[in-house]
């Protein structure tokens, strides 16, 4: 499997732009940075971290469908032009950030919080992908 360097908590409260007239993207907190990563994690994270502790339902379905699974179809055609790129490859690396990022919280909290925003979103978005699958 393909990876690069991730920065762990790609999100847009950790990004500003400079003010000047060229407008640079800076990103800060790097302490969940690592070397190895899925080529998708900080794609997948920027878009739908805030969505999960938005909203006490989690993150809907059409969301992931019309925003999501489309600009993460576009990233990995762009970075991994030699992957197939379509449909089942992003779903594969959905998943696996999904439970990438289940793990993290589970592992990091003082106290497993299985209503945490996030586990609850991701856990119920990871059970509707794979009662998708299934059928």
């Amino acid at each position: 499997m393909p990876s690069c360097a991730v920065h762990g908590d790609f999100a847009p409260w950790n990004t500003s732009m400079t003010e000047d007239e060229d407008g640079v993207l800076q990103v800060f907190d790097w302490e969940y940075a690592r070397p190895q990563g899925s080529p998708l994690h900080d794609c997948f994270h920027f878009q739908l971290v805030g969505v999960a502790l938005g909203s006490a339902r989690g993150v809907p379905m059409r969301t992931l469908r019309e925003t999501v699974l489309p600009e993460a179809t576009r990233q990995l055609r762009r970075t991994l032009p030699q992957l197939p790129g379509g449909d089942a490859e992003v779903g594969w690396f959905l998943r696996l950030y999904l439970v990438e990022t289940l793990v993290f919280y589970l592992r990091h909290s003082q106290e497993a919080e299985p209503q945490h925003r996030i586990v609850t979103a991701y856990a119920s978005l990871l059970s509707q992908l794979e009662g998708r699958a299934s059928e």
